[in-house]
């Protein structure tokens, strides 16, 4: 008998239980689908983790005073334990140092026109661009002459140049920052969303001066040259730890730190806690759709048990058509037919339902969706081998029956 009439006299048998056939599937229907789903969210995780880090800049390390001062007027956060002069010496000393960039930063309010805005203001040197990958979509970055002399310049990203000119472009215009005017020299190019939801062209950069001379004030006014933080970019990623330690060794020299003291700053690596979380994430995906694929084998014991069930209720049928022709091979054949037709009908609606349910929930969440279609072709392949696993026990069972004892089977 021809595989093709095997599947035929599979699809028949089965249509005459439509019910009984579904909720056999049900298994393989979840479990492929949960498969899809679980892989599908670990890649989206996994994409997010890797655009955060791309928004960060790559190399970078930051360095953080531990012991912090609040100005109660201002609101402003400093320290003495980092300073400008800090980040010129890793500069000059540290080799594997591209940039060292001082970095402070606050709210305030902008006024253009009619429109008005409250945004982040951030502090710092013209290497802050390049130190975070970032480029300026039009205009021009401020220059080392426009930060010795405070001059009130600034860069916008796209939110702010939106909110504040939803018409034309704001480069070139004067726009009012607290109340100081400030003319707008280049727009920074969009970054998008960061993975806490936060709009990263939702900002402002000024030149270190300007920020804390006219807008911060308070702590800043009095300790000119102290930074909120330092932002170091290395020349190589699989330096950074080296570079850690020169950065230490160079900061507790500078600060007169003796031996056993505790440090008055901490250096971080926020790319290595993105790196773990990403390692995180791809273990439990993979924890998951584990968990997922055990719905596969149930799937796979409930086909054995309807095929079981299928062999006792058809046994005067297998008698028949052994006594009018058909080899116990053929008998073999169909009983794997039906179980693997079962299992391949059940992975087909599981990879149906596990691609939909992604592009469905990922517009209304805002996401984007990722689908590994090789994923998609192993979860039916392999629901397909257990249901060729699962009807073998039946199929042998059925094919050998005894003709004259399964005809008078009643």
């Amino acid at each position: 008998m021809q595989l093709s009439d095997q599947f035929d006299l599979a699809r028949r048998s089965l249509r005459r239980h439509v019910l009984r056939t579904v909720l056999t599937m049900l298994g393989m229907i979840v479990g492929v689908a949960s498969v899809i789903v679980m892989t599908s969210i670990g890649l989206s995780a996994r994409h997010l983790v890797a655009v955060e880090i791309a928004r960060l800049g790559t190399n970078l390390l930051t360095v953080q005073p531990t012991t912090r001062t609040t100005d109660a007027l201002s609101g402003s956060i400093g320290s003495r334990a980092l300073s400008e002069a800090d980040g010129a010496a890793l500069t000059n000393e540290v080799a594997k140092v591209q940039y060292a960039v001082p970095v402070v930063g606050g709210d305030a309010r902008l006024v253009f026109g009619n429109s008005n805005w409250q945004t982040s203001v951030i502090g710092s040197s013209p290497d802050y661009l390049a130190a975070r990958d970032w480029q300026t979509g039009a205009g021009r970055n401020f220059t080392l002459r426009e930060v010795a002399s405070a001059e009130k310049v600034m860069l916008v990203g796209k939110t702010v140049e939106a909110k504040l000119s939803p018409q034309q472009a704001l480069l070139g215009s004067i726009v009012r920052v607290n109340d100081a005017p400030f003319r707008v020299i280049g727009v920074i190019s969009p970054r998008g969303f960061s993975a806490s939801g936060r709009d990263l062209d939702d900002v402002v950069i000024a030149p270190i001066s300007t920020v804390k001379s006219r807008l911060i004030g308070g702590y800043f006014r009095e300790h000119r040259d102290a930074v909120a933080y330092l932002l170091v970019k290395g020349s190589r990623s699989d330096e950074l730890g080296d570079l850690q330690a020169e950065i230490e060794r160079v900061l507790r020299a500078r600060h007169r730190i003796r031996s056993g003291a505790d440090d008055d700053f901490a250096v971080r690596d926020p790319v290595a806690a993105l790196t773990a979380s990403k390692s995180t994430s791809e273990a439990l995906t993979v924890m998951l759709a584990c968990i997922a694929g055990v719905s596969l084998l149930v799937g796979g014991i409930s086909i054995m048990n309807i095929m079981l069930v299928s062999v006792s209720e058809r046994t005067r049928e297998i008698g028949v058509r052994v006594a009018v022709g058909a080899t116990r091979t053929d008998i073999r054949k169909q009983f794997l037919a039906e179980s693997a037709a079962i299992a391949g009908l059940g992975g087909a609606i599981g990879v149906a339902i596990g691609i939909a349910a992604p592009l469905v929930i990922g517009p209304i969440t805002g996401s984007e969706v990722f689908i590994d279609p090789w994923v998609c072709v192993g979860a039916l392949s392999f629901s397909i081998v257990v249901g060729l696993l699962s009807g073998l026990y039946p199929a042998f069972r059925a094919a050998s029956l005894d003709p004259m004892d399964a005809i008078r089977e009643q």
